[in-house]
């Protein structure tokens, strides 16, 4: 998925970045939280350990998807998925802003 989503919206060819996908989802969030990774493409829910493992650390940052609807027209297995302003912390606001972020879709949209 994340490598439809790179090709997709231009940037597999020629990337900035070196894709790892030898790491567990858990190794990532701790590789980010030290910095030896720079982002991440997580698949979990909101509720997971990992989301909210990173959610808690306020180095890290949940970066908003301003192209999330286009993908969700040219990939039909993207939904759209905002988290509200608020949605983790409300004194400080956190996120300060409406977050759009993609999702992975769990039902058949054919």
């Amino acid at each position: 998925m994340a490598d439809n989503l790179l090709k997709i919206s231009g940037h597999l060819e020629y990337p900035p970045f070196t894709m790892v996908d030898t790491l567990s989802p858990k190794e990532s969030v701790e590789a980010l939280k030290i910095n030896k990774i720079d982002g991440m493409f997580l698949i979990a829910g909101y509720d997971s350990l990992n989301v909210k493992a990173l959610l808690a650390d306020p180095r890290v940052n949940v970066l908003s998807f301003p192209i999330s609807e286009a993908l969700n027209l040219q990939l039909k297995s993207v939904d759209i998925v905002t988290l509200p302003m608020g949605a983790y912390s409300l004194s400080p606001l956190e996120p300060k802003q409406d977050t759009k972020m993609i999702a992975v879709a769990t039902t058949d949209h054919g």
